[in-house]
């Protein structure tokens, strides 16, 4: 007799829908201080706070694209405490204002940003999976943000590298520990084999 299927996700869908909401607003508040320090802009005639109607759906839609990439090689990070999530988090978040802030000085903040990632993930039992993965993420990351950009629907200030800032795959690396660590408390104790 087989054992009995375990859900996919381990979490309730309250939880999923928080998580949700919570990542996709951190997300849209970080792009504010892109947009309200001149480092990014938007070409639609709409724009409340200075971000189109797309902006905060767009972001929902890659927190899932972020959550399937990261699947897989969650299952093989250190099990997330709430605080550590929390931490993450706050790294990511900070990395993303610091982008809007000081933006402009573009080596400067590529380099803090990859010396701050390397200090954090370092230190780590994981390191490999974590280094692997934000390496994957820096570079699909800021691919997605060029075609973005080739639409013409929005416009970094600073293009060093093809349509986006230099700095631009640095501030995916510091997003990257934070994507592992809610996708493995999404997925709960990972599978035997996983």
């Amino acid at each position: 007799m087989s054992p009995p299927a375990r859900p996919l996700v381990a979490r309730s869908p309250r939880e999923l829908v928080l998580a949700l909401v919570a990542c996709t607003a951190l997300l849209t508040v970080g792009d504010q201080f892109h947009v309200q320090f001149g480092v990014l802009s938007y070409s639609s005639d709409f724009r409340p706070f200075g971000q189109p109607w797309w902006v905060a759906p767009s972001f929902a839609l890659a927190i899932f694209g972020f959550i399937l990439a990261a699947w897989r090689p969650s299952a093989h990070v250190v099990e997330p405490t709430r605080r550590s999530i929390v931490l993450d988090g706050a790294w990511f978040f900070g990395s993303y204002a610091m982008t809007g802030i000081l933006g402009a000085h573009i080596v400067p903040v590529t380099v803090l940003l990859t010396g701050a990632w390397l200090g954090r993930v370092l230190r780590r039992p994981d390191r490999r999976v974590v280094i692997a993965f934000s390496a994957v993420l820096g570079v699909l990351g800021t691919l997605g943000e060029i075609a973005l950009h080739a639409t013409g629907a929005c416009a970094y200030e600073h293009r060093e590298l093809v349509l986006v800032p230099l700095w631009l795959p640095a501030l995916y690396l510091q997003g990257a520990p934070f994507a592992l660590s809610v996708t493995r408390w999404l997925r709960g104790r990972p599978w035997p084999g996983c």
